[in-house]
């Protein structure tokens, strides 16, 4: 899933960048968020795969993991202003294409071999139902904190409810 989110990424961003219309753009930018979205989760469970042999490794990882993922959303909004002020708009999409490429060739190279997996599992891990209702969810109470309603009718939506009840 790691390296699926990185190459879904990497397509997101060629797209985007090289977008000639705020549609496409906006297709890129769609598509980089579905690859963000694998990489977020599939980052966190190889730092605990790799890094939990012992409660104090897994400490400094988290600590080190915890500290870093602000930073990086805090200077990427700021090194994207530095470069669409100096350069031009699709260099911020752009950017991501090398730091993609380099992700996609470190991580075979640098993951140690996993042991084979035999059976089949049972886990909840493995099914798509918990993520899907978690998503729904989201999107739903993102909707009531916004005005996002076609006849911008606000709180006295009919929709309102529904979203109420889907959030829950």
């Amino acid at each position: 899933m790691f390296s699926a989110g990185w190459l879904i990424l990497l397509i997101g961003s060629v797209v985007a960048g090289a977008a000639g219309n705020v549609a496409v753009e906006l297709a890129g930018r769609a598509v980089q968020g579905a690859g963000a979205a694998l990489i977020a989760p599939s980052a966190l469970t190889l730092l605990m795969m790799l890094f939990g042999s012992t409660q104090k490794e897994m400490t400094k990882a988290l600590s080190i993991y915890g500290a870093a993922a602000p930073a990086g959303g805090t200077a990427g909004v700021f090194l994207g202003g530095v470069i669409t002020e100096y350069t031009s708009w699709p260099w911020v999409f752009y950017l991501n294409i090398p730091i993609a490429v380099i992700a996609l060739i470190a991580t075979p190279l640098l993951m140690p071999n996993a042991p084979a997996r035999t059976g089949r599992s049972t886990s909840s891990a493995h099914s798509l139902s918990p993520q899907v209702l978690l998503s729904e969810s989201s999107a739903s109470s993102e909707h009531l904190m916004s005005d996002g309603d076609p006849g911008r009718r606000g709180w006295r939506s009919p929709f309102r409810p529904r979203c109420w009840v889907h959030s829950c």
